[in-house]
């Protein structure tokens, strides 16, 4: 199961869903570079998170770290 690989790691689950379904892997280019939104596997990691409020499957240690909730606390 995808949520246990990511060993309670916000962005792992996010890196975890873009490998293994094409649906959460939006990308662009910019600059000739690749560029990784995975906003879709942000927003899934968040709703599993606030579902589970932060308890069982959605117990991430890093919650802050994915790009949505950059610079708030985790319990907002």
């Amino acid at each position: 199961m995808l949520i246990e690989d990511a060993k309670g790691s916000a962005s792992g689950l996010v890196n975890l869903l873009a490998e293994h379904f094409l649906c959460f892997r939006d990308e662009g280019i910019f600059e000739k570079k690749k560029v990784r939104f995975l906003k879709r596997a942000q927003i899934f990691v968040a709703d599993l998170w606030a579902a589970f409020e932060g308890e069982g499957y959605g117990a991430f240690k890093d919650v802050d770290k994915i790009t949505m909730f950059a610079g708030r606390s985790q319990r907002g």
